[in-house]
């Protein structure tokens, strides 16, 4: 009996270690310009020289029930010393999170991590970064909010800094879901205003400065709603986004949402009026068999700035078009596509090719909206060495200050890339 009993207890054990056995994750990225030029300079091989984030190392380990996850981004910039790659390495991701309750009802979260409940629509964007599909997430394109809250107003922690912390608490039952977090979108203290803490009092101070709320409800086959809110000191922004599931439309993936924002007049200077924002997303990607998709991804933001000579009502826009072709759908391992973006910007090969927001004060003419319109036409192809293999690669045309209402100031310029993306994960 006793020998059952060890073995019984010995095959519990066993069992136990198996079930609580953690997988691990691994990826290396590296983004690479191959060349690079506006026809006055070339740059060659300049790795890391693509994208926001260069190159990165993904680590995560976790089961049902916890994990960990952390992104690094070890940026070598081109001709840079080593005090200046210490000051460019940074952490993208460092988060843990536990699940637990009647089967994982209950979700915490505490860290940096960049996450959303929406789907953001960029399964046609392969390896290439955002400048080379989408450069932002649902939400506005510019904010007059201090700590942006509008941008990406999905995400629930943000990253892409190490100053951003975070912690999320979840609960979901069936369709419905509710999360609720406190974050610090400055950690480190903001050095162009002293703003580091949300104090609502002299007595009452917190250590984070932004608040989120978000629920969000499936209805079958109607689709998932979502809604958003981002508070601040003296600001606010608020969003609502629908996805359509159809079963007539079982191919077509969308978004379709509505974002606010609001900021206090105390936190304005020049007119001393409040100030507010608002923004339009549009985003649908439709596969017409296991061989073609189209994307298309849309936004239009309107708000006002304070600027020298009062408040200026501003708009920024950006429209994309994708097409994707998969040559060989049952292996899956060369792809191609072509993509077309226009944004609105100035100097937009300064601002990393991003949309920028224009008010008739900037355009020297008070008759009209400075208006400067901007292409980047990027034809590229993934390959799939193996499952744990890929190289992207392409070559991105920039048209800058197309059809712009200025007559001398922005000539339409030209450049070229020749952009490398290279993936190893396990």
């Amino acid at each position: 009996m006793k020998k059952i009993i060890t073995m019984a207890a010995a095959t519990l054990l066993v069992a136990g270690s198996v079930v609580a056995q953690p997988k691990i994750n691994v990826s290396f990225k590296m983004k690479s310009n191959i060349v690079s030029t506006d026809f006055d300079r070339w740059t060659f091989l300049d790795y890391g020289g693509y994208g926001a984030i260069a190159s990165g190392l993904l680590f995560s380990m976790g089961n049902d029930n916890v994990g960990i996850e952390l992104e690094m981004d070890p940026y070598i910039a081109f001709n840079s010393t080593a005090s200046e790659w210490f000051k460019n390495f940074s952490l993208e991701k460092y988060n843990a999170w536990v699940s637990f309750g009647k089967t994982g009802s209950f979700f915490l979260r505490m860290g940096s991590w960049d996450d959303r409940a929406v789907n953001c629509v960029t399964d046609g964007a392969l390896l290439m970064d955002g400048i080379d599909f989408s450069v932002y997430n649902p939400g506005m394109i510019s904010s007059i909010t201090t700590k942006n809250l509008s941008m990406d107003i999905s995400s629930q922690c943000g990253s892409s800094s190490s100053k951003k912390l975070g912690a999320m608490f979840q609960y979901k039952n069936g369709p419905f879901e509710i999360r609720a977090g406190a974050m610090n979108l400055n950690f480190l203290g903001d050095e162009n205003t002293g703003d580091s803490n949300l104090a609502v009092t002299d007595k009452l101070v917190f250590g984070v400065d932004t608040f989120m709320a978000e629920i969000g409800y499936t209805l079958k086959n109607v689709g998932r709603l979502t809604a958003t809110g981002k508070f601040a000191k003296e600001e606010f922004a608020l969003a609502a986004f629908y996805e359509p599931s159809f079963p007539f439309l079982k191919n077509l993936t969308a978004l379709v949402g509505f974002t606010g924002e609001y900021k206090n007049k105390n936190k304005a200077t020049a007119a001393g009026k409040d100030l507010w924002g608002w923004g339009i997303d549009f985003r649908a990607r439709y596969v017409f068999d296991r061989s073609i998709s189209v994307t298309t991804i849309n936004n239009f933001t309107m708000n006002q700035r304070d600027v020298a000579s009062g408040i200026e009502n501003g708009i920024a826009m950006e429209n994309m078009v994708n097409m994707l072709y998969n040559v060989h759908p049952r292996k899956n391992d060369l792809k191609v596509y072509l993509n077309v973006r226009h944004y609105t910007g100035m100097n937009a090969a300064a601002n990393g090719y991003k949309p920028t927001l224009l008010t008739v004060a900037e355009s020297g003419n008070a008759s009209k909206l400075d208006w400067v319109s901007n292409f980047r036409i990027t034809n590229a192809f993934e390959y799939k060495f193996n499952d744990n293999a890929k190289l992207d690669a392409g070559i991105a045309f920039n048209i800058l200050n197309c059809f712009s209402n200025q007559d001398t100031a922005n000539d339409p310029r030209f450049d070229i890339q020749i952009p490398l993306v290279f993936q190893v994960s396990f």
